[in-house]
C-alpha cells in the first residue's frame, strides 16, 4: 500500500473543493467503513455512535438468527462467533470508546451464555474464552472505574460458569476467577 508523502499531500491540498466532493462521495459509496467514520465524525456527531451502537447490535442480534455452516452446533457456534467478533472489530475502529465495545462484547456473552448446553468443541471452549478474557483486559485497563463496577458482577457470573463447566481448558484456566 502507498504511503502519503509530503509531495502527495501538496498535491491533495491543491485539488479542487468540486473534485474532493466527487472523491469522498464515490469512496463513501463503496466503502461501508468510510461512510460511517463520515456519519460519526461529521455528519452526526452529537448521535453517530448511539446510532452506529445500535445498528451494530442489531447486525449481531441478526448473526444470532442466522444459520451458519459446520458439520456439528459448536462448529456453526465458532463461526458465528467469529462473525459476531468481527462486526465489533468494524465498530470498534470508528468509535473508540472502550465501554460501547465491553457492552457488545458482554451482548454475544449474555447470548452464548443463555443458550441451551450442548457438547462444546475445543475451538469453541477457547473463543468463549478468549471473549471473556478481552472483556476483561478492557475491563481492567481501559474502561473507567464506574463502568468496572457495574460489569464486574456480571463477567464474575460467566467466570465462574467457565471456570465450572470447562476446568480442563488451558485458555479457562488462565483466567481469573473474579476482577
Amino acid at each position: 500500500m502507498p504511503r502519503l508523502t509530503s509531495e502527495t499531500k501538496k498535491q491533495i491540498r491543491e485539488l479542487s473543493r468540486t473534485d474532493l466532493e466527487n472523491i469522498v462521495l464515490k469512496f463513501a459509496a463503496k466503502d461501508k467503513f468510510l461512510l460511517s467514520y463520515l456519519q460519526v465524525t461529521y455528519l452526526n456527531p452529537e448521535y453517530g455512535e448511539a446510532d452506529l451502537f445500535d445498528e451494530t447490535r442489531e447486525s449481531l442480534e441478526a448473526l444470532f438468527t442466522k444459520s451458519f455452516k459446520g458439520k456439528t452446533e459448536s462448529m456453526r457456534r465458532s463461526r458465528q462467533l467469529t462473525a459476531c467478533l468481527k462486526c465489533i472489530a468494524g465498530f470498534t475502529k470508528i468509535v473508540r470508546k472502550p465501554h460501547l465495545e465491553v457492552e457488545l462484547l458482554l451482548f454475544v456473552l449474555d447470548e452464548e451464555f443463555g443458550s441451551p448446553p450442548y457438547p462444546l468443541s475445543a475451538a469453541y471452549e477457547n473463543r468463549l474464552a478468549r471473549i471473556a478474557k478481552k472483556v476483561i483486559g478492557l475491563i481492567t485497563t481501559k474502561v473507567h472505574e464506574d463502568y468496572q463496577l457495574e460489569y464486574a458482577g456480571k463477567v464474575n457470573g460467566y467466570l465462574l460458569t467457565l471456570h465450572r463447566t470447562l476446568p480442563y481448558n488451558p485458555v479457562v484456566r488462565t483466567l481469573p476467577h473474579r476482577i
